[in-house]
């Protein structure tokens, strides 16, 4: 089991899982050898335990590439909700109020259709790193957009309360640019899957 790649973690769960296999079959009754040489077959090939393995490594991976863009999501909605009644302020006008109507529609259809304009990558290695990639680039997205861009925002509309829709808009399209890049690694696994069930 080592050498087919098999490392500790994996191997502990797999000997206890052997011990008690070799358990019971005493208990029925058989010998000490046939009992052991039967457990060791029921358990199958290293080579063939050694993928079962990587696909629940692969399979934990993509869970937490797809946990951390619905984290993001939840918290692009959570502040998108938080901005939402400064639109029905008087001082701003109706372009900024489109603009946030269509801002919302394209982050909620980009998570729900987005995944049609996304290649379906057979590795899911590959697609739990361009998830994990795109959920990193939002966050520098969003810390760039605090530093940089949003004072820059700020002192443009210091006095002109006309321009109030706007900086409320410049919030909703930082959260909604984070959540879409968020939602890339979720978009590849639906591609992914998509894919698979054609082919099948």
């Amino acid at each position: 089991m080592r050498a087919a790649g098999i490392v500790p973690p994996s191997l502990a769960e797999l000997e206890n899982h052997l011990r008690e296999d070799i358990q019971r079959r005493r208990r029925l009754g058989l010998e000490a050898d046939k009992a052991f040489n039967d457990a060791v077959a029921a358990i199958g090939p290293a080579a063939v335990l050694e993928r079962e393995f990587q696909k629940v490594e692969r399979s934990r991976a993509v869970t937490v590439v797809n946990l951390v863009g619905i984290a993001f999501l939840a918290i692009a909605g959570f502040f998108s909700l938080m901005i939402a009644p400064k639109f029905f302020h008087p001082m701003v006008g109706p372009a900024p109020r489109l603009f946030a109507v269509m801002i919302v529609a394209m982050t909620a259809l980009s998570w729900r259709y987005g995944y049609r304009l996304l290649p379906a990558l057979a590795n899911p290695w590959l697609r739990a790193a361009v998830g994990a990639s795109c959920c990193v680039v939002a966050m520098i997205w969003m810390r760039c957009f605090v530093l940089y861009l949003l004072p820059e925002i700020v002192i443009r509309i210091i006095g002109r309360d006309t321009l109030l829709g706007w900086y409320f808009l410049s919030f909703l399209g930082a959260f909604a640019i984070a959540a879409v890049l968020a939602g890339v690694g979720h978009g590849l696994e639906k591609a992914a899957r998509e894919r698979k069930a054609v082919a099948d």
